[in-house]
């Protein structure tokens, strides 16, 4: 049969039945007009091979299985896609938690404008700025890994206990939590801002510049932690969970928190 035989027969596109002859993961027999007829024996192996990609099984890894006769090599390479789904499976799971999380402040940022609440952080949370010049290498390690990263932004915390008007500088970048920098191995430097585990003062803001911030937003969560005497032991950090772009002039609504002490 032919490559668009072939094709019909499995239900795999010709490019790829063309990459895995090319990879010598299909010997079809090829005639004297150039053509390459393939046999029943494709197809079967053909599907075999969808069935291992869909595993999740590399290439490479199919190709070196085909050409050794030694089981134990074979049962190895499930072994090692078994723990790799394995972590994947966590990977997952901590991913719907989040996306669980960011729906719930999707939920509330409207509703619970500038509420003041406190949580409970069980892992330490990694800033990444832009403006304080990290290594490109370092910054691109970063982004590449954006679809478990939030863009975030960082206040000096002593702009909690200064005016209540005017205009409050803001840096923005990115962030993450101690799990996936340790699972992604993403590099961490002195220009890193870290923000320990602990009890954070918590609230949802809405900023229309994410280089300024007006003054008065940070009012519901200063008032809050001068009535309860708590000691400021971070930065504000913050991520975002909702842009609104309804109007010519964006507007983003941040979660931002800071580090209390003295919580009983």
């Amino acid at each position: 049969m032919n490559i668009q035989e072939l094709s019909n027969r499995t239900h795999i596109n010709k490019e790829t039945i063309r990459s895995y002859r090319l990879k010598g993961l299909l010997r079809p027999i090829q005639a004297d007009n150039g053509y390459y007829e393939y046999s029943e024996e494709d197809v079967y192996i053909l599907l075999y091979i969808r069935q291992l990609r869909d595993y999740g099984m590399p290439l490479e890894h199919i190709r070196h299985a085909f050409d050794t006769l030694e089981s134990d090599y074979q049962v190895a390479l499930y072994d090692q896609q078994i723990a790799e789904t394995e972590a994947e499976i966590e990977r997952l799971k901590k991913r719907v938690d989040s996306l669980k999380k960011t729906k719930q402040h999707q939920e509330l940022s409207k509703a619970n404008l500038n509420r003041v609440e406190i949580e409970y952080y069980e892992e330490t949370k990694y800033d990444i700025y832009p403006s304080d010049g990290p290594d490109s290498e370092i910054l691109t390690k970063w982004l590449q890994n954006i679809n478990m990263c939030t863009i975030t932004l960082n206040i000096d915390k002593n702009e909690l206990t200064m005016t209540t008007h005017g205009k409050i500088p803001i840096k923005a970048g990115i962030g993450t939590f101690q799990w996936f920098v340790k699972r992604a191995d993403l590099p961490l430097t002195p220009k890193i801002v870290q923000f320990p585990s602990g009890y954070y003062c918590s609230a949802i803001i809405e900023v229309d510049n994410i280089h300024a911030l007006d003054a008065s937003c940070l009012i519901p969560i200063r008032n809050y932690i001068n009535e309860h005497h708590y000691t400021l032991g971070s930065d504000v950090t913050g991520f975002l969970v909702r842009v609104d772009y309804s109007k010519v002039q964006p507007r983003f609504y941040f979660r931002i928190r800071v580090l209390i002490k003295n919580k009983d």
